[in-house]
């Protein structure tokens, strides 16, 4: 629901035990039922259990920092940079606190176009820099990870700024840092992609699709830039397996119905680019809807308006955590009944 951001890079994570640290054991226990709730798109639940550990482990950066993330989730963006910040100031070394704190700039800036994208990078590289002084103690492979994973935040962050040679410099980077970055190499090669360089861009984004062949996002990039090199038999096997894993993306669809076209299969081809004519229509709507709940994230119907139009889509996943977040509004039950 949140866009590719990462939630968690690297030391304690919401997806992970908070057991770094001696903790009260009826505390532990609720926060790791806590973790457990947000990951099944529990929130309501996970807030409670949250709000019944603060009892016993008030002062662990732990329980905050889950907080921030659920509220981040929720588009509860100032209660959570409050969680997220008192996480940072019981303890000044906690991974991933910085990162989501830029995460909820970046995408407030992406969304109501405000000049965050700088408070956002500022984030990001206390984050870095956090990670980078760990890594010189110890070459921790999480952290590398991490730090691989921040500094393609901070390329896309230089991206939106239009700031392309910067972003480039950093996709690179990331690469360096960790050559099984998959959405650094395909980053880059959208940056490539734009500047007309199709033969680099296709070699980085080929490499993101063998880094994670399940990604149908990657094998769609590979498709469309194959398409623009008139490469067409080659893009058709990558547009279709696009086109089968994400059915309601009018991208997908109108890459695969011009390669068709453009293969002599006029029929099937022209129906496909009626149908992602259709598909662009909705996805607009969806955008529209988005952009609404983010003005007003305590509004159950517009969370539920949301969660319809994804289902429309065969988006089910991003639907259910809609209705997820929509049953811990107030006035839920009067929108579903």
């Amino acid at each position: 629901m949140l866009g590719g951001a990462l939630l968690a890079t690297s030391g304690c994570g919401p997806d992970e035990p908070a057991s770094r640290r001696e903790l009260d054991p009826q505390g532990a226990t609720l926060l790791a039922q806590a973790q457990r709730a947000y990951l099944r798109g529990g929130y309501e639940r996970a807030l409670a259990l949250l709000d019944s550990a603060e009892a016993f482990v008030a002062e662990t950066p732990d329980l905050w920092f889950l907080r921030g993330v659920v509220l981040t989730e929720m588009y509860r963006f100032d209660e959570s940079d409050e969680a997220l910040q008192h996480a940072r100031d019981l303890d000044e070394t906690f991974r991933s606190v910085r990162f989501n704190l830029g995460h909820n700039a970046f995408l407030q800036s992406a969304v109501f176009a405000r000049n965050e994208y700088r408070t956002a990078l500022r984030y990001y590289r206390d984050e870095e820099r956090l990670l980078r002084r760990a890594i010189r103690r110890s070459r921790d492979p999480k952290d590398v990870r991490g730090l691989s994973a921040v500094l393609t935040q901070i390329g896309t962050t230089y991206a939106r700024i239009n700031r392309p040679d910067s972003a480039r410099a950093t996709f690179t980077e990331a690469i360096a840092v960790d050559s099984s970055n998959a959405l650094a190499f395909s980053s880059l090669a959208s940056l490539q992609r734009d500047a007309g360089e199709f033969e680099p861009a296709l070699q980085n984004a080929l490499r993101a699709a063998e880094l994670d062949a399940r990604n149908a996002e990657y094998r769609m990039q590979v498709g469309m830039i194959l398409f623009e090199l008139e490469r067409y038999e080659e893009a058709l096997p990558y547009l279709l397996e696009a086109e089968r894993h994400r059915p309601w993306d009018p991208t997908a669809v109108y890459a695969l119905g011009n390669v068709l076209v453009e293969l002599d299969s006029d029929d099937r081809g022209r129906a496909l680019l009626l149908r992602a004519d259709t598909l662009e229509e909705l996805r607009s709507s969806i955008d529209r809807a988005h952009m609404r709940l983010f003005k007003n994230p305590s509004d159950p119907i517009r969370w539920e308006n949301y969660a319809y139009l994804l289902h429309r889509a065969g988006r089910t996943a991003e639907a259910r955590k809609a209705i997820n977040v929509m049953m811990t509004l107030p006035g839920a039950d009067s929108v579903i009944q």
